[in-house]
């Protein structure tokens, strides 16, 4: 049995896939980024255009080939708009997996155009990681729930396995990280509700912004100017040193404006950072408010330094950072939901036999 995964491998969650199907198959990906690890079963093509819209079109030639040269089974392309787009143009069946912010620039940019809604119509399966994705793609698209599996983005066991640290509650270390620093994200919002704390007296904390991107300066003269400078670090880490580093930290914040669910926030709640997040529809999937964590209007600093006030008043931290533990073990374990997903694919595809590989044609390093 031969897979074909099209995707991003400069993402660390395309990775993962790629891990994961080549221990039971012979694996092989396709990407027009550069991938982050070195193996003979990933074909990278160099963009011809730097157009996001063209340059995906333009690689179809050599997707075809690479498709008849090794002949897979199955073809699982990741997001809609490119890898969807070209797995659809090669009239082959294929499986599509949503990464949420796909989807959103459909529904909420009214980007409705035929060749999105055709390409999400024709996956034979498709996977997405929030059940509000899902509801969107049933109400809005009328897809078939019945050909929808959800299931997160999810942390393996190395993670998982990690004991929770104990925490000094004298200083508050706050961390925000993401791929990127960009307006989604809206990390501007988080620095404005850091100024109100300074401004109300509050000194016992320090925010660290472990994401980078191209308004990095901006943020940095951005605080700057609200005389917040000594409350605010900006760091960057690799993927281990983050996990390391929000391990000995006590809160975890996001304020995202469109999202699904956030790989982040597993990995905070699963390592014992406790979770202020923005109130939409994936976060309220895995935080409920006052409980196991605060959600806020992202769009209001106010509501955001309000949250964080209620953070430092918390009485019962150690209580819920266990509780979070428990709640990514039990829905976000990549190997266990990783099992259920070939179960699902093998229903739909009834010659799959699945057996364990003992050699991989990659060095995995990140």
């Amino acid at each position: 049995m031969k897979i074909l995964l099209i995707g991003d491998f400069s993402s660390k969650h395309t990775i993962l896939w790629f891990k994961s199907y080549s221990k039971f198959f012979e694996t092989y990906g396709f990407s027009l980024q550069k991938p982050i690890i070195d193996s003979k079963n990933i074909f990278y093509i160099e963009p011809k255009f730097h157009s996001e819209k063209l340059k995906y079109i333009f690689a179809l030639n050599e997707l075809k080939d690479i498709y008849e040269q090794i002949k897979p089974n199955i073809i699982h392309a990741h997001f809609i708009q490119n890898y969807g787009l070209i797995a659809y143009l090669l009239k082959k069946p294929y499986i599509l997996s949503i990464w949420g912010r796909d989807l959103f620039r459909i529904a909420y940019k009214k980007f409705r155009n035929f060749i999105s809604k055709m390409i999400v119509e024709n996956a034979k399966i498709i996977h997405v990681d929030a059940y509000s994705l899902k509801w969107l793609l049933v109400n809005d698209f009328q897809i078939n729930p019945f050909k929808v599996i959800n299931f997160p983005f999810g942390l393996e066991d190395e993670i998982l396995k990690k004991p929770l640290k104990q925490l000094n509650y004298d200083f508050f270390r706050i961390v925000e990280f993401r791929k990127h620093i960009n307006e989604i994200y809206n990390q501007e919002k988080i620095l404005r509700a850091i100024k109100i704390l300074k401004d109300k007296g509050f000194k016992n904390f320090k925010l660290f912004l472990l994401s980078s991107g191209k308004d990095t300066n901006y943020y940095k003269k951005l605080c700057f100017e609200l005389d917040i400078s000594q409350f605010v670090e900006f760091l960057t880490l690799s993927h281990k040193e983050i996990l390391d580093f929000l391990s000995e930290s006590h809160i975890y914040i996001n304020a995202s404006l469109v999202d699904s669910t956030s790989v982040s926030l597993l990995e905070a709640m699963s390592i014992g950072a406790f979770p202020i997040v923005s109130d939409i529809w994936a976060n309220f999937e895995w935080i409920l408010d006052g409980y196991n964590g605060f959600l806020f209007n992202p769009l209001i600093e106010e509501d955001i330094a309000d949250k964080i006030m209620k953070c430092f008043k918390f009485e019962k931290f150690d209580e819920i950072r266990e509780i979070n533990k428990k709640i990514v073990i039990q829905r976000a374990n990549w190997e266990e939901n990783f099992k259920n997903f070939l179960n699902f694919i093998k229903e739909k595809h009834p010659n799959l036999k699945l057996h364990k590989r003992t050699k991989f044609p990659w060095q995995y390093n990140l």
